[in-house]
């Protein structure tokens, strides 16, 4: 039954005020796919230009019978973020037990109904921690991803979106970050629906094949073979696979092609293929992990020679992460939102911190960034010793916003 309005009106205002909406539509394989209200053509989860205010978004739902609904974009420039419990409602209508734990430690805040009827969508204000975003019936994002909604709120759970971030953390902890135990062994390549599981390689177990193809589906049209190497990298880094002969991946990297069908130009798994043996060689750095973290830990517990000339402590200490975050060429990505929340800084402080140093020649800029993409910078500084270099390679080309150079 197609929505009246009169639902959709008990939404929080403070998320249908944002200009974050986007209708929907499944495609063959009941995969949700957002679409643009104003055009009506496949929507980017990245690109605002393709978002709009949610009056218009539910006037083209109401206009175009072909769409299902309207959804909620999630970006790294608005505080919200949502969860996703998933196929979690029983026959009587009463939530499975993990997920009423989860509904009840978040209950002040705004928690609806999802539009299959079977699970719940959570949306609060907090920023997720990094690390891995789906296992099994639970999903979590502040950005990059939309929720469909449906507006029929949760008996019991709060009528706003409120700040809920140490309870966020706790799911992450509990739910998203947990450590596999054991690792079932890989699966025959003929077996085309078996399940690969996290392995000992470059990972700690807590990553699985799923995981990464999920995460690494491509968004928009002609992102195919940048999508490949981010599964390759996945695969072999963060599921552990990079001990495993090529041939054995080839079921994984057919699932990931017959998902990511609606958004890539050739339909013969050939081509997917091809590319994907290309990627597995040219994939060098894991898919997930907290590389700004690390770097940060390193750079206060080393600083840079250059902090020298600095008085101002947040300074000294964006210095030696610059250090830290470069490659052997020198080259890193660096987002100031994302440098500030560790700095304890407002973005446009690191902002006008980076500038000073470019003019000081420690920085230059490569590839000024954009809404979606942090800046790409290279030190001039001194370099990091030839061991530190070593240790440090895994980081070459990465960005610290959280996502990835072959983005």
């Amino acid at each position: 039954m197609r929505d009246s309005g009169a639902t959709m009106k008990t939404l929080p205002e403070q998320l249908r005020f944002c200009n974050q909406w986007v209708c929907w539509r499944c495609d063959k394989n009941g995969r949700k796919i957002p679409v643009d209200a104003m055009t009506g053509r496949p929507a980017s989860t990245t690109h605002a230009a393709t978002w709009t205010d949610f009056n218009t978004a539910q006037r083209a739902y109401r206009a175009d019978p072909g769409l299902e609904g309207v959804g909620f974009v999630f970006s790294e420039t608005d505080p919200f973020f949502g969860v996703d419990l998933d196929d979690c409602i029983c026959d009587d209508g009463a939530l499975e037990p993990w997920a009423a734990d989860v509904v009840k430690r978040f209950s002040s805040t705004f928690i609806e109904r999802s539009p299959s009827g079977r699970g719940v969508k959570i949306f609060g204000i907090g920023r997720k921690p990094p690390g891995t975003c789906k296992r099994g019936k639970v999903e979590c994002y502040d950005r990059g991803r939309y929720f469909t909604l449906t507006g029929e709120r949760w008996s019991g759970t709060g009528a706003n979106v409120v700040t809920c971030q140490e309870t966020l953390d706790w799911l992450c902890r509990t739910h998203l970050f947990e450590k596999i135990s054991s690792t079932p062994p890989l699966a025959s390549a003929g077996s085309a629906g078996s399940e690969i599981s996290a392995g000992s390689e470059g990972s700690a177990g807590s990553v699985t094949a799923d995981d990464v193809i999920t995460a690494t589906l491509p968004k928009e049209l002609h992102q195919r073979n940048a999508a490949l190497l981010r599964l390759a990298r996945g695969l072999k880094f963060d599921a552990g696979l990079g001990n495993r002969r090529t041939a054995a991946l080839k079921p994984l990297v057919k699932r990931w092609h017959e998902r990511a069908l609606p958004f890539i130009a050739t339909e013969p798994f050939d081509p997917t293929w091809a590319e994907f043996v290309r990627a597995w060689g040219r994939a060098r750095v894991p898919l997930f992990g907290d590389v700004l973290a690390e770097a940060f830990a390193a750079a206060k517990a080393n600083p840079a020679p250059e902090t020298g000339e600095y008085d101002t402590p947040g300074v000294k200490l964006l210095v030696s992460l610059c250090r830290h975050l470069a490659g052997p060429d020198g080259r890193f990505f660096l987002s100031t939102h994302a440098a500030g929340r560790l700095l304890g800084v407002q973005a446009m402080s690191v902002h006008r911190w980076l500038e000073m140093l470019a003019a000081d020649d420690l920085l230059e800029v490569i590839e000024r960034g954009t809404t979606h993409r942090a800046t790409r910078w290279r030190w001039l500084g001194e370099p990091l010793d030839k061991q530190s270099a070593v240790d440090d390679n895994k980081h070459h080309g990465t960005q610290a916003s959280g996502r990835k150079d072959d983005e």
